[in-house]
C-alpha cells in the first residue's frame, strides 16, 4: 500500500496472493469439514433412534401395556416412530423421526462384530418386529430366547466414518456403543 498523497489501496498482486491464501485453505478445510458433519449426522441419529426407544419404554410403561418401536425405509430415508396402536402401521399421532438420507440402520454383517461388547448373547434388530417393550419396561421377545439386541447405524457407503449401534438388554436398558471401520466397539 502505497502512503505518498492520493494513492491508498492495495495492489492487484496483494489481492491475488491473499485470495489465493484463502482458496488454499478453503480447499485443505473442506473434506474434514464434510468429514465432521458426516460423523456429527451419525452421532446425532443414534442419539434419536435411542430417544425414540426410551420414548416407547417409558409409553409402554405408562400405559401399562406391550408397545413396540418399529422402522420402515421409503425413498431411501428411514423412519422409526412408536407404534402406540401396534397396527404395524405408522399413523398420523405417533412419534417419529426420518433419518438424513446418507445416514442408514445397516446390517450387522455390514458392521463391526458385537463380540467386543461384552455380551454373551446378541440378535440384530430386524425391520420386521422391531423392539417391543412390556408393561414393566423390559423388552419382550414373543417367544424368543432372550438375548441384548442390537441396532446398528451408519453412512453405508462411507464405513471409514465410523459406526454406532445400540444395545437394548432384556431389562430394558439402552447403550450406545461406538466404532471405526473394522475395529472394537466402546462406550461412546
Amino acid at each position: 500500500m502505497k502512503q505518498n498523497g492520493r494513492e491508498r489501496g492495495f495492489s492487484m498482486i496483494e489481492l491475488l496472493v491473499v485470495t489465493g491464501i484463502i482458496l488454499l485453505v478453503a480447499a485443505v478445510a473442506t473434506p474434514t469439514i464434510m468429514r465432521s458433519l458426516m460423523t456429527y449426522r451419525i452421532g446425532g441419529a443414534a442419539t434419536e433412534v435411542s430417544n425414540m426407544l426410551l420414548l416407547t419404554r417409558y409409553e409402554a410403561i405408562r400405559r401399562n401395556t406391550s408397545i413396540t418401536c418399529r422402522a420402515e425405509q421409503a425413498e431411501g430415508t428411514w423412519a422409526i416412530w412408536v407404534d402406540r396402536n401396534n397396527d404395524t402401521r405408522r399413523d398420523p399421532e405417533e412419534a417419529v423421526i426420518l433419518m438424513p438420507a446418507s445416514v442408514q440402520l445397516i446390517d450387522s454383517g455390514d458392521a463391526p462384530s458385537t463380540d467386543s461388547m461384552g455380551f454373551p448373547r446378541t440378535r440384530p434388530v430386524t425391520t420386521e418386529t422391531g423392539v417391543t417393550f412390556d408393561f414393566r419396561g423390559q423388552v419382550n421377545f414373543g417367544g424368543a430366547a432372550p438375548a441384548v439386541l442390537t441396532i446398528f447405524i451408519g453412512a453405508p457407503n462411507q464405513p471409514a466414518l465410523g459406526f454406532r449401534a445400540l444395545s437394548i438388554t432384556p431389562a430394558g436398558k439402552i447403550k450406545t456403543w461406538k466404532a471405526a471401520e473394522g475395529g472394537s466397539w466402546y462406550d461412546k
